[in-house]
């Protein structure tokens, strides 16, 4: 009996792990938008500044400035490749801006961070400390200790004297 509820518990971890830490299809969507953003503006672009709209903007403004750019970049327009990869990628762009939920998830990212590509999945670049850093703060923290167990120690047996 003890077995079998142990076995649920873990049971329901795993899949309440796997639940919270998986992206969702619309976050992938939004991330290879982002990417192939940054691949033909530049690292500093956001799907703000490629359609040329504040981030607050109303829908309608978007839609204005779809139009205006996409009337520039239309395959119908241009023979450039690039123009024509870029025409696509605000496409994708706009239906993103437009939906509510993934305007807000886009926001989000921008705000803490769009993850990177990384051969197998999307992370988040995060600091790594060197191993100089490492071994510093752990021998400091060590120190710390010893400081402060000898000073309890040192006061202990003042009061056991007294």
């Amino acid at each position: 009996m003890k077995i079998n509820s142990f076995l649920i518990l873990i049971i329901f971890f795993i899949i309440f792990l796997c639940k919270v830490q998986a992206w969702e299809e619309k976050d992938f969507e939004i991330f290879d938008a982002h990417d192939a953003i940054t691949r033909l503006k530049g690292p500093d672009a956001t799907f703000y500044n490629v359609l040329q709209v504040e981030p607050n903007a109303s829908v309608d403004v978007l839609n204005k400035a779809y139009r205006k750019i996409s009337l520039s970049l239309h395959p119908d327009k241009t023979t450039d490749k690039k123009d024509r990869e870029l025409y696509t990628q605000i496409n994708l762009i706009i239906n993103i801006l437009r939906d509510k939920n993934a305007r807000k998830r886009y926001d989000y990212f921008l705000k803490v961070g769009v993850p990177k590509w990384r051969g197998t999945g999307y992370f988040f670049s995060r600091y790594k400390p060197s191993i100089r850093f490492a071994v510093i703060a752990i021998v400091s923290g060590i120190c710390i200790m010893q400081i402060l167990l000898s000073w309890t120690n040192y006061h202990t047996k003042k009061y056991r004297i007294n």
